[in-house]
């Protein structure tokens, strides 16, 4: 597929470059689709950098962006806008996960599709891996080998884990809790001596549906 991004047709790429205002230029490798534009594509690495993994995952998960499907062009766009607004790598895997489970085929409502694209993209990985921690803590850990007790509390992992690199770890965790709270994601608002036993009957089916959305089993 990445043999189509370097073939694009010399028009496609002539309009692209030629787009002055609005947002960034944006075109689909898979269909030479043009989203709308100010940047020069073909010096944007982050737009390349988001392109480039959006295919990546639609070919793993054998699925095309078809032109015809106005509900798959409209969260590609969406899920776009919010990928050139960073240049974090382990977000643009969300979107594109979100991105392969969208469309008219995807079996999930049109109205749910939109929503959890503006969620995904407002945001941080650290947002969807606290939620997944809340969710399915055992498996969260096991996938880092780790070996907590039930006993263990939130804010005792998370400054070695999800929040390393932060560094007021208090105000950054209570942020998400809340904004994952707010969107009904979580029933209550965690705080940092939850411990793991209290965290999986927290989670909404709303919070686990958005974790299924970006590939995340819940």
């Amino acid at each position: 597929m990445s043999d189509e991004l370097d073939d694009r047709p010399a028009d496609v790429e002539a309009a692209a470059e030629a787009l002055t205002v609005g947002l960034a230029a944006i075109v689909n490798p898979l269909l030479g689709l043009i989203a709308g534009g100010a940047i020069a594509y073909r010096n944007n690495r982050v737009i390349r950098g988001w392109l480039d993994q959006a295919n990546a995952t639609l070919e793993r998960h054998g699925r095309l962006l078809d032109p015809t499907d106005d509900l798959a062009i409209a969260v590609f766009n969406r899920l776009t806008i919010g990928a050139i607004q960073t240049s974090r790598h382990d977000k643009w895997v969300y979107l594109s996960e979100a991105l392969a489970r969208s469309g008219q085929s995807a079996g999930t409502p049109d109205f749910v599709q939109e929503m959890f694209a503006e969620l995904v993209v407002r945001y941080t990985p650290e947002h969807v891996e606290m939620l997944y921690l809340a969710a399915q803590p055992e498996d969260w850990l096991a996938e880092r080998g780790l070996t907590v007790g039930r006993a263990d509390t939130l804010g005792e992992i998370l400054p070695a884990t999800i929040l390393e690199s932060i560094d007021d770890v208090d105000l950054v965790a209570e942020s998400i809790w809340r904004e994952l709270h707010y969107d009904g994601m979580i029933m209550n608002e965690p705080g940092p001596v939850m411990n793991f036993n209290g965290f999986a009957w927290n989670v909404t089916d709303k919070g686990r549906r958005f974790l299924r959305h970006l590939g995340k089993t819940a």
